[in-house]
């Protein structure tokens, strides 16, 4: 039986990727788990859709990094995070957060990859700090974000 993988399996298959199994196997472990459905032609036609859709901004990316770079470089990105009386904050900013916010105000689409907020992953503090959006190795911006404070 021939199944398309819907996620990683951890050091064995990869996303997309096509794999002939037991019909036992992918009943019991596969389906169940959503890992992976069965390969039908339908199936295989929004695949190569995908794919082709993913290629497409892949290169997209690839070609516009320089003028993505200087249209986002030194920008400042502005959130507003919920404070308890005692000055607790109750969640943090993530790669996840910045990627809607610079998809609003700057019409760029990135993926989490291209975040790097070295040496914290998440921004859990009230301040204003410099985080890179790497898109290749020549084409790397920085980006302001304050964070401001609200009761």
């Amino acid at each position: 039986m021939k199944v398309l993988l819907l996620e990683n399996v951890t050091n064995i298959w990869k996303k997309w990727d096509i794999k002939e199994v037991k019909p036992w196997y992918a009943a019991n472990c596969l389906f169940p788990k959503k890992l992976a459905v069965e390969l039908t032609t339908a199936e295989e036609q929004k695949l190569k859709s995908q794919l082709k859709k993913e290629e497409k901004h892949r290169l997209e990316l690839l070609e516009n990094r320089h003028s993505i770079v200087d249209s986002i470089n030194w920008k400042t990105i502005k959130f507003e995070m919920k404070v308890s009386n005692s000055w607790k904050v109750f969640w943090w900013i993530g790669e996840h957060d910045i990627i809607v916010e610079l998809k609003k105000q700057f019409k760029v689409d990135l993926a989490k990859k291209h975040i790097d907020m070295w040496p914290d992953w998440h921004i859990k503090k009230i301040w204003s700090r410099v985080i890179y959006i790497k898109l290749w190795s020549d084409a790397i911006a920085k980006v302001n974000v304050e964070v401001s404070w609200i009761k």
